[in-house]
């Protein structure tokens, strides 16, 4: 199915259950006005929204993770507390002579969240040196695309690595659902992968690869701005069905592999996608989902 077939088949399908192109950009702008704004109803709109208009996408992820809060007139005193809170924190990374004014602002803002959440203090200089490297840092570069000023970027992506983090943690309970997913779709290769114990939690694992980076470098900019826009917003099984989808997507190629490591070399290093069909197929099914 070309893209043009795709954008055809969820318009008439959102069209079936009650949407229609426009209504989102109506839906939100009332919610976006309101003083103070209600998150619940907001998540709701975006949860449910075939897509959110870009315009709206920057305000609503920062109002959805709590960066900017809803009442309008704490948005000064809590952008100042923000914005000292980086600057502490980079304060405090320059004193253990982890960045330098050569550090990548991505790098700070990822050292930054590794030092509040704890887990810098357990790592070794060895580590602390492979993060440059970090998977997650395409996520501040992500973010980076889409907010301007500094203490936007760094709490932004601060909040979704978090996020992220949840995810992980969130899983290995997932799995059987995942594994259900699969199986409905192609019972043969659900059977496949599990034989082959690809279908994991470890740390190793490609579903563990792709959910910590929230898919960045896997899927196409756009797909992962609609994915975070449903995450943010509380649609965390968006992203256990973007792993089924991939694994979908290249299922002739994992029938064919019979090692294990195969297997998972295969999706670990997996050729980016240059199209929204990946996520598209993941957004149809998370709807049809929600509405049973």
């Amino acid at each position: 199915m070309n893209s043009t077939d795709e954008r055809n088949f969820r318009s008439q399908y959102y069209g079936k259950v009650g949407f229609r192109r426009g209504d989102e950009k109506r839906s939100l702008e009332p919610l976006l006005g309101e003083v103070p704004a209600d998150a619940g109803r907001l998540a709701q709109a975006v949860r449910t929204a075939l897509q959110l208009p870009a315009m709206y996408r920057p305000l609503v992820w920062k109002l959805l993770l709590k960066v900017q809060p809803c009442h309008p007139e704490a948005a000064e005193f809590v952008t100042a507390r923000r914005r000292e809170t980086c600057d502490d924190t980079e304060h405090m990374l320059r004193l253990l002579g982890h960045v330098t004014d050569d550090t990548p602002p991505a790098l700070v803002h990822w050292l930054g969240w590794l030092l509040n959440s704890g887990r810098l203090v357990a790592m070794d200089a060895a580590q602390i040196d492979d993060q440059n490297s970090a998977p997650q840092l395409q996520v501040a570069e992500l973010v980076a695309d889409l907010f301007d000023g500094a203490a936007e970027r760094c709490w932004v992506s601060w909040r979704l690595w978090t996020l992220a983090a949840g995810a992980l943690k969130l899983l290995p309970g997932q799995l059987p659902w995942l594994t259900a997913q699969l199986e409905r779709e192609q019972p043969a290769l659900a059977a496949h992968l599990s034989q082959l114990g690809v279908l994991s939690a470890e740390r190793d694992s490609p579903l563990r690869h792709w959910a910590e980076r929230l898919f960045c470098g896997i899927l196409p900019g756009s797909s992962v701005e609609r994915l975070v826009d449903r995450l943010v917003a509380g649609a965390e099984r968006i992203l256990p069905l973007t792993a089924v989808s991939l694994l979908l997507t290249h299922s002739r190629a994992l029938m064919a592999c019979t090692d294990p490591a195969d297997a998972r070399r295969l999706l670990l290093h997996v050729q980016p996608e240059d199209t929204d069909r990946v996520f598209n197929w993941a957004l149809d099914s998370w709807t049809k989902l929600s509405k049973v």
